[in-house]
C-alpha cells in the first residue's frame, strides 16, 4: 500500500521534501515529531483529511481515512507545481493515534522551505493534542 511512497530507506538527497515522524521514531531525517492525538488512527485520518482539504490548491490522490493513510497534492499558487504529500495514521494503543507525513515537491531541487512549513502549519491546523 504505501510502499515507496514514504521513502523511508532512501530518502532523496535533494532538499525538497520535509519529513514528520511519529513519537519514539528514530530517524535523523525527521524534521518534526507529529503529537500523539485521542483517537484512533482511521477516525483522525477522517478529521486530518477533512481540515486538509480545506487548504487552497489541495486534492485527494489516493488512500482513505478507514485505511489509515492518505495522498494528496498542493499545488503553488503562482505557477500550479505539484507537492506530493502521503501520510500514514499509526496505531500508538489505548485509543490514540500519530502519524508520518511525507511532503516533497515533484519538480526542482529547492523547495524554499515550503514542505516543512506545510507540514508545521497541518499539524497547527490539527489543533493540539488532548
Amino acid at each position: 500500500m504505501l510502499e515507496g511512497l514514504i521513502p523511508l530507506d532512501n530518502l532523496p538527497s535533494s532538499p525538497n521534501w520535509a519529513l514528520v515522524c511519529p513519537p519514539g521514531e528514530a530517524r535523523e531525517a525527521c524534521d518534526l515529531i507529529a503529537p500523539v492525538y485521542p483517537e484512533t488512527p482511521q477516525e483522525l485520518a477522517q478529521r486530518a483529511l477533512e481540515v486538509w482539504l480545506k487548504e487552497e490548491r489541495t486534492s485527494l490522490k489516493a488512500g482513505k481515512p478507514e485505511e489509515g493513510w492518505l495522498q494528496l497534492e498542493q499545488r503553488s499558487a503562482l505557477f500550479g507545481f505539484v507537492d506530493t504529500i502521503v501520510v500514514e495514521f499509526i496505531d500508538l494503543g489505548e485509543g490514540s493515534a500519530s502519524f508520518t507525513l511525507y511532503s516533497k515537491s515533484n519538480i526542482g531541487y529547492w523547495d524554499m522551505g515550503v514542505n516543512r512549513k506545510r507540514a508545521e502549519r497541518w499539524i497547527d491546523l490539527l489543533g493540539p493534542a488532548d
